[in-house]
């Protein structure tokens, strides 16, 4: 009984430094913090403590450190926290970027389609139509020539078409 609360406060503990350094943007400092006692002390952090991490890692475009945080996760049975990672790589991802995370995201061989299928969408949403052609011509085969991305490239070329032809010169 004792040794449960003494892990519990100090998750509580954890969870405190965590939040003070990332409101004092020393998201790195508790980036390090986190990384020394799941590695070191063995502790096994609340999955809110790290999806707050995750944001401000990416916050300060510290996409590396925000994916270690996402495998340490990955390792406690946490779901992966994607909505930052998707925001962070619509708006200043490369598409390598895009393909490092989707591999990183994946449980078994293959990464899910419908991860693939919410970076395309916030890559077309942010305007970024280039950089989602060269994330498509890195994602294997099974995506590129999966129907639900094939439509999405097909309506934002036909939308393109349209607003074209609607515009007169």
């Amino acid at each position: 009984m004792v040794e449960k609360e003494g892990a519990s406060y100090a998750l509580y503990a954890l969870d405190m430094l965590v939040s003070t350094y990332c409101r004092k943007n020393r998201a790195m400092d508790a980036f390090k913090l986190v990384s020394e006692m799941v590695n070191a002390k063995g502790l096994r952090p609340w999955h809110s403590t790290y999806k707050e991490l995750t944001s401000k890692l990416l916050a300060r475009k510290r996409f590396g450190e925000a994916l270690d945080v996402m495998n340490l996760m990955k390792n406690h049975g946490y779901p992966p926290y994607l909505n930052p990672f998707i925001a962070y790589l619509s708006k200043v991802g490369s598409a390598d970027d895009a393909v490092t995370f989707s591999k990183a995201t994946s449980v078994k061989s293959l990464p899910s389609t419908s991860i693939f299928l919410r970076l395309f969408e916030a890559y077309f949403k942010a305007g970024r139509r280039s950089e989602a052609q060269d994330f498509l011509s890195k994602c294997p085969r099974y995506i590129r020539n999966h129907a639900d991305i094939l439509n999405l490239f097909c309506s934002i070329k036909s939308g393109d078409a349209a607003e074209t032809a609607a515009v007169p010169a």
